[in-house]
């Protein structure tokens, strides 16, 4: 079990990678979808979260605070490529055909995803372990944008015209967007304390070595 741990954290951003060059060679380039182009770089953003999240494991809080602070701005960009691909696709048509059978498989797949992740979230948040944090909101971000495949089936399926497309879209990166401010909010937060702690006890240290030598001076 512990060596199964020790290799989800590896393999998930070689799986994410994949699919990104999935995304930017095969479905992009090669098939000229230029939703599939835009999303892509979501893809590559959330590969970068993870590969900061592995390599950072291992390292000094002060490593993970920074890590922290940079996967909350990953998040907003992410939030502003989601925004742009999802205008693109209602402008370019870009929606698919889904079968009942594949709607629901996806539906499934993004509910658990989602329920997995706010679980990790919960966890973390009580353990106060940020890089772990800051990895669950990436995979909250996701699902949440998964979200709006299941909100294209239903109207699809449905054979629903909205007066006003964007609003979903606009709702889903407000939230996205609202999870990356905290983050930063609280990664800038917990940089500042550590080095105004750290500048105290040095500044504590200092006294201390003063009385120390005060001391002996006074022995003297």
């Amino acid at each position: 079990m512990n060596i199964i741990k020790k290799l989800i954290p590896i393999i998930s951003p070689i799986v994410t990678a994949f699919v990104f060059f999935y995304e930017l060679i095969y479905l992009g380039i090669i098939k000229n979808d230029v939703v599939a182009l835009v999303t892509s770089i979501s893809l590559f953003m959330v590969f970068i979260c993870k590969v900061i999240y592995v390599s950072r494991l291992e390292s000094s809080k002060r490593s993970k605070r920074k890590g922290y602070l940079y996967m909350g701005i990953i998040m907003f960009i992410i939030s502003i490529v989601f925004s742009v691909a999802q205008v693109t696709k209602i402008r370019t048509n870009g929606n698919k055909d889904y079968t009942l059978l594949v709607g629901i498989v996806i539906i499934l797949y993004v509910i658990i995803n989602m329920i997995i992740a706010f679980i990790g979230l919960l966890d973390a948040r009580r353990n106060k372990d940020y890089l772990k944090l800051g990895m669950k909101r990436i995979s909250i971000s996701c699902s949440l944008m998964n979200t709006i495949i299941i909100y294209r089936m239903i109207l699809l399926f449905f054979e629903i015209e909205l007066e006003y497309p964007y609003i979903t879209i606009i709702v889903i990166a407000s939230i996205i967007n609202i999870l990356a401010i905290v983050t930063i909010y609280e990664a800038i937060s917990l940089i500042i304390r550590y080095k105004r702690d750290k500048m105290f006890n040095f500044k504590k240290y200092l006294k201390e070595v003063h009385k120390e030598i005060e001391g002996e001076s006074v022995n003297e």
